[in-house]
């Protein structure tokens, strides 16, 4: 996530690609959270196809969402850590290929994975299924990445890397040039410039469910 950086002061010592790396890792990971989308209409964005009846101990629900897409369900989570960097993988069973659809699902609580057909967007939704059929619509939400800025954000903190060494080779050949503290400064300048972009250019958002009774 974004920290606070002190300023960056001009001096010249040679800067590496391990000290840029670092950097860059500590403010790439910004996201922008947007607001989750507004609660679906109870309306049905097509036709459903008849379900056969439930068998014991299950309930028929319409799953349905604003935009196509594949649903599956979540049976469990495998989480674990390497590099110093936590993973979290999920077990998923597809339940239909695009919305709406109607499955058989065991009473009780369960969590589904929403991933649009045609995009982006996708998101998890919780259902709470009970003895009576019922309907779940989800807006899915979207996780978008623009890779216009973090690609010139790299390559300014690399020219930066490599001006600020030019300017530390021509200090030590010649201390009073003024040509070395130009490039030393215009190099941590384009290192800083070069950061905030590897920070932008990516937004998170969840989705939006709603369950009611199926009509």
């Amino acid at each position: 996530m974004v920290r606070a950086q002190r300023p960056v002061v001009a001096r010249m010592h040679k800067p590496s690609a391990i000290t840029a790396a670092t950097l860059a890792a500590s403010v790439g990971c910004a996201v922008t959270p947007l607001p989750p989308p507004p609660e679906p209409a109870h309306v049905l964005s097509g036709p459903v196809p008849v379900a056969e009846t439930a068998p014991p101990g299950e309930s028929s629900v319409v799953i349905d969402s604003d935009v196509p897409a594949r649903v599956a369900e979540v049976t469990g989570v495998i989480a674990g850590a390497a590099g110093g960097r936590s993973m979290r993988a999920e077990q998923l069973r597809p339940l239909c290929e695009s919305t709406p659809c109607v499955v058989h699902l065991p009473l009780g609580t369960h969590v589904l994975v929403f991933e649009s057909t045609a995009g982006p967007g996708g998101g998890h939704g919780t259902v709470d299924v009970g003895p009576e059929a019922s309907v779940y619509r989800y807006a899915l939400g979207n996780t978008h990445h623009d890779n216009t800025g973090p690609a010139l954000g790299g390559v300014l903190v690399l020219g930066g890397v490599i001006a600020a060494g030019v300017g530390v080779g021509i200090h030590k050949s010649d201390p009073s040039s003024s040509g070395a503290k130009a490039a030393g400064v215009g190099g941590f300048l384009a290192i800083g410039l070069g950061l905030i972009l590897l920070a932008t250019g990516r937004t998170t958002q969840t989705g939006t469910g709603v369950q009611y009774p199926a009509p």
